[in-house]
């Protein structure tokens, strides 16, 4: 994923995310944005992984990545868990 984004950046999020990881992102950035293109959505799944995207911090590595990642799929299950009655 992370080398997919570095080769095609506006390419739209939903080639390496669902449409619910895209919503998640979005509500939890407090995005009103139509289209999520790639290289946002991994910003925010780094942010997720502890990137704080500081001026000097340079791009987001595989391990952080995969970190956001396992987080974005736990708060995924938990949502999904909230919408059975």
């Amino acid at each position: 994923v992370k080398y997919f984004s570095e080769i095609s950046p506006n390419a739209p999020a939903e080639t390496i995310l669902s449409a619910n990881e895209i919503e998640i992102l979005k509500k939890r950035n407090k995005s009103a944005l139509e289209k999520v293109d790639i290289s946002l959505a991994i910003k925010w799944v780094a942010r997720l992984g502890g990137h704080l995207n500081r001026k000097g911090d340079g791009v987001p590595g595989v391990e952080t990545l995969w970190k956001g990642f396992s987080r974005l799929q736990d708060i995924e299950i938990g949502f999904s868990l909230s919408q059975i009655e």
